[in-house]
């Protein structure tokens, strides 16, 4: 799909999440080309995905702070902990520098305590 500034995005999906994707398309009366349409036939806005997340967080105060920028910061913060490099996450958040990825961390004393306990 196209991300920021119309730039080409690739993402692959982990073993589960695309047996997982299957399934959802194998019970669909599928009307649509987009994945996730909406009632249209069109393909959802980002607006869309905004409003969905903050009704998740209305309904649930634990929440309170959930957009889709907060899921991606929390999957990069995850998959660092996960030990990828961040080359790796790098290209899956699709950035251009390092400097960018970087920003998406956010590592805890457990992490750095982890670090330290690996080096020896």
């Amino acid at each position: 799909f196209r991300g920021k500034r119309d730039k080409e995005r690739v993402v692959p999906l982990s073993t589960s999440a695309e047996r997982t994707l299957n399934s959802y398309l194998q019970n669909q009366n599928r009307t649509s080309e987009w994945l996730f349409p909406n009632p249209m036939g069109a393909p959802i806005s980002q607006h869309a995905v905004r409003k969905y997340t903050r009704g998740i967080a209305a309904k649930h105060p634990e929440f309170d702070k959930l957009s889709p920028h907060v899921l991606r910061h929390t999957f990069a913060t995850m998959a660092l902990r996960r030990g990828m490099d961040l080359k790796t996450l790098q290209a899956l958040l699709g950035h251009e520098s390092l400097d960018t990825t970087s920003r998406y961390l956010h590592p805890e004393i457990r992490d750095l305590k982890d670090a330290i306990d690996k080096v020896g």
